[in-house]
């Protein structure tokens, strides 16, 4: 799989669960995005959802075509336009006590629709090989030298019925 579909997948997937986790905090207790009781845990969660189905779409071993790639990065920064715009609207005088009233699910948020935005146009390059090719060796037999693929190992030549 491209890197850059691997990165927009994980970063989809962080969204979604992102939604779940604690939002906004209080004196006691939290509230998941699920929570907030007025969408805004569903629009994250649709849009995340979409993204990540976008990024399988077309050959998963070469980057994304542009009109993926747009729709991809268009609807996975939704979410933290949304939340930035959530931040503007009910700030009223001091901005860092007003950020320290989220929780990680906020945060998450905001860095899962920052990465589908940056590493989604910055990663064209495949990724490194994990698994190493398999050589596949030559095995000769040891009587009359006829050449067998490493997959006749344990059968016997044609030629002289040596065993392999």
């Amino acid at each position: 799989m491209h890197n850059q579909r691997v990165v927009l997948i994980i970063s989809s997937v962080v969204g979604i669960i992102a939604a779940f986790l604690p939002f906004e905090k209080t004196l006691f207790y939290s509230v998941s995005l699920l929570e907030t009781q007025d969408g805004t845990g569903y629009i994250v969660i649709g849009a995340f959802a979409i993204s990540l189905i976008v990024s399988f779409l077309g050959n998963i071993r070469k980057a994304m075509i542009k009109g993926h790639l747009a729709g991809t990065i268009i609807v996975g920064v939704i979410p933290g336009i949304l939340l930035l715009l959530f931040i503007l609207i009910n700030i009223k005088y001091d901005f860092i006590s007003f950020l320290t009233n989220y929780a990680i699910g906020y945060y998450l948020v905001l860095a899962a629709s920052l990465s589908i935005l940056l590493f989604g146009l910055i990663l064209k390059g495949n990724l490194p090989a994990i698994i190493s090719k398999i050589e596949v060796k030559d095995i000769f037999c040891s009587q009359c030298g006829k050449k067998y693929s490493s997959s006749s190992t344990g059968s016997f030549c044609d030629e002289c019925g040596n065993k392999l």
